[in-house]
């Protein structure tokens, strides 16, 4: 019942785009290779997901691709994962034209928003939000770059909030994995792997 798929996956969000030729069947087909994947059965899942059909799900992954859904508004890292999550769709030879018009209009879009609107000339990005963040906690005269920061993970916003530290001159910081993997980060910046013990 599908012609194609994309599949785009955050650290806070996993949407799939449809190009389907039954509507509901396609759906029933998403839900039993979730429930397979998550363990979760059907029911928990069928509650738990968010469907849009034609024109509002245009206009929502236009919005995301544009950092209006992001939990930094206007974040600028989501239009690299947008254009990622349309290359590998690609790559795997499941993208429809269909699909192929839908993300490059969105991908457009998103431009525009970056460089027409006082959103995207403000450029935050979500790993920026979080340094100020813990900055202002910890408070006091010393700067971010005086601590010994802690990433944990290896993944792909580790490595966005590892580029920030260094950004800011950060040297003491290690990063730990919980799967035990090393992240790249650690020999690009000169940051120690923490192992559990």
């Amino acid at each position: 019942p599908l012609d194609g798929w994309a599949l785009l996956s955050t650290c806070n969000r996993v949407e799939l785009y449809l190009d389907a030729v039954r509507f509901h069947d396609g759906l029933d087909v998403v839900i039993a290779a979730l429930a397979e994947v998550t363990g979760w059965a059907r029911p928990e899942l069928t509650t738990a997901l968010m469907v849009r059909s034609g024109a509002p799900a245009a206009h929502h992954l236009m919005a995301v691709a544009s950092g209006l859904e992001s939990m930094v508004l206007g974040e600028s890292e989501i239009t690299g994962q947008v254009r990622r999550s349309f290359n590998e769709a690609l790559h795997q030879q499941s993208s429809t034209p269909m699909l192929n018009d839908l993300f490059q209009q969105a991908l457009r879009t998103a431009r525009r928003v970056a460089s027409r609107t006082a959103l995207g000339r403000a450029g935050r990005s979500s790993a920026e939000v979080v340094c100020d963040t813990a900055a202002a906690r910890l408070g006091g005269e010393e700067p971010l770059s005086s601590r010994r920061i802690l990433v944990v993970g290896s993944g792909a916003y580790s490595r966005v909030i590892c580029a920030e530290l260094a950004l800011r001159h950060v040297t003491c910081v290690g990063v730990w994995s919980p799967s035990g993997r090393r992240s790249a980060s650690i020999d690009k910046y000169g940051f120690t792997h923490v192992t559990p013990d």
